[in-house]
């Protein structure tokens, strides 16, 4: 389960929220794995979010007496699990024609070459 603090009141979208949280991404490292959780940067749900073992995905929000926004998302199986990162959170592929190997999914050894070479 995850939550989050307010966003900035009852009329928050959840295509705003996700927006919110997937926009940490520029701050993720998918270069090494990730010593603590949420270490300094704060990524933590755009990591769950994008974690490739996880199948199911649930989210609700709810809104306090005083009007702070409160979300809460469930993802199954959860994600930020401490030493598999690097095979969940993969680096962003844009499409190119002249690269075919940019029209699929990274494999293992795309991803090591690319490690290799940072």
């Amino acid at each position: 389960m995850i939550t989050d603090w307010s966003l900035g009141g009852s009329n928050t979208t959840g295509q705003e929220v996700a927006t919110y949280w997937y926009s940490t991404n520029r701050r993720y490292d998918y270069f090494k794995e990730p010593h603590l959780l949420h270490t300094n940067v704060n990524t933590g749900h755009f990591s769950q979010m994008v974690w490739r073992a996880s199948r199911y995905f649930g989210v609700s929000k709810s809104i306090s007496k005083t009007g702070k926004l409160f979300v809460v998302s469930y993802y199954y199986p959860a994600g930020n699990v401490m030493g598999e990162f690097r095979q969940n959170v993969l680096p962003p592929v844009v499409a190119s024609d002249a690269d075919p190997h940019l029209s699929r999914p990274p494999s293992s050894k795309d991803l090591e070459n690319l490690s290799a070479s940072h």
